[in-house]
């Protein structure tokens, strides 16, 4: 069987992950997580996700984390830099803080906070997410209880220090949650966009955050989403990743869980965001019994990967006997491959499922109770393969004929 077990003693907290992995090249690779001890550490492999090494701590381990979010920056668009950047926020000290990883010496940085608060609080709206913007601003967005405390923040100096919050109403309240990426075409790289999803409305709306001006708009069109209350498993309905050669967004999600009604919807989200995000062919329709979708990107041939939790005619029960699978397009999502198989253990109560959002390899883990599992036999490296240039023909001078005698 090739399903390996990443850390088997993770603390069920990780399932408010956000993006938990990172590979930087098709044998090197990353897993972010909390541990049972409460505290933020990452396994790393070096053999492509076959095996994974010890439990690292990332230097918060006297801490009580509840929730985290990671971005590396080769995922912004035309970022060539080393660093996984990594939020996470506690009950011990109340405190969302950034650091992060360069990865070139597996060395952290020094922990800041980015907002103390009066009590940070575990549940179903409980998140925080980040991002990089193509001029290397660095974003925060979370909600540590519930709305009663939530905000943007914003690093201009590669996280040294960061500012006040920017926005009260940016993140809404009790259950709403937010992704965010760096924007393309919207006139200012500085700017950043979130997906967010609004539990009051049922709804994801698109909204970017203009740095000049210091407020935020929102995109006309909305895409359904009825949000799941259940905390630890109702995390993650939906997922996304920027395709490079355009900045376009393309998102996934499952419009609702456990429901006969249930669609897996994907949307391409144009950078400019003047422009109305276009829905794509959904890869379900009509069916219960899969959840948490995680996208990947192949940069070299954009071709998108969608992993899932539970087979996509429904013939599986969410939350008790599921497996993890993937589908594919070639087209932007106009069309989708069959179906293919990514788990080979038995049928488990799978959570949450988690793929990085380009890199040089697609892989997938998911959760079962306390144990990360991950595959590298169905996983795909995507390194380019080198062109091997033909020798030259080398033009050898004529030899005139040796006239007869």
């Amino acid at each position: 069987m090739a399903d390996v077990s990443i850390d088997a003693t993770v603390s069920t907290s990780t399932a408010r992950g956000m993006r938990s992995v990172v590979f930087t090249t098709a044998l090197i690779g990353y897993w972010f997580y909390i541990d049972s001890d409460g505290s933020f550490k990452y396994s790393k492999t070096t053999d492509g996700g076959a095996t994974w090494g010890a439990a690292t701590s990332t230097g918060t381990s006297t801490l009580t984390n509840i929730a985290f979010d990671v971005w590396y920056d080769r995922w912004t668009p035309g970022d060539a830099g080393t660093l996984i950047h990594y939020w996470v926020f506690d009950s011990t000290n109340d405190v969302v803080g950034y650091w992060n990883l360069q990865t070139t010496n597996d060395t952290n940085s020094s922990f800041v906070n980015v907002f103390t608060g009066a009590s940070a609080v575990a549940g179903r709206g409980a998140f925080v997410s980040g991002t990089k913007t193509r001029s290397g601003y660095l974003y925060c967005a979370y909600d540590i209880d519930a709305g009663a405390e939530k905000g943007l923040h914003r690093s201009t100096n590669a996280g040294v220090s960061w500012s006040a919050s920017l926005s009260s109403t940016f993140v809404g309240a009790t259950i709403d949650q937010c992704l965010l990426f760096p924007a393309t075409g919207s006139g200012d790289d500085n700017d950043m966009v979130s997906l967010m999803q609004i539990a009051a409305s049922d709804i994801i709306k698109i909204r970017n955050w203009d740095s000049s001006a210091a407020t935020f708009t929102d995109n006309a069109t909305t895409i359904p989403m009825i949000e799941n209350t259940t905390d630890l498993t109702g995390q993650m309905g939906f997922s996304g990743s920027v395709r490079n050669s355009d900045g376009h967004i393309i998102l996934v999600a499952c419009n609702d869980r456990d429901t006969v009604t249930a669609d897996m919807v994907v949307w391409d989200i144009t950078p400019d965001l003047a422009t109305a995000p276009v829905h794509k062919t959904d890869i379900t329709a009509n069916i219960d019994d899969n959840y948490n979708p995680a996208v990947f990107i192949d940069q070299n041939t954009n071709r998108i990967y969608v992993a899932y939790n539970g087979k996509k005619d429904g013939s599986e029960v969410i939350g008790t006997t599921t497996k993890i699978y993937y589908v594919y397009s070639d087209d932007s999502g106009s069309t989708w491959s069959a179906e293919q198989p990514y788990q080979e253990g038995a049928a488990a109560a799978a959570f949450q499922v988690w793929a990085p959002l380009s890199g040089s390899r697609f892989y997938v883990g998911w959760r079962v109770g306390t144990t990360l599992v991950g595959n590298k036999v169905n996983s795909v490296d995507v390194t380019p393969v080198p062109v091997i240039p033909l020798p030259s023909l080398i033009t050898q001078p004529m030899i005139p004929a040796r006239r007869r005698q």
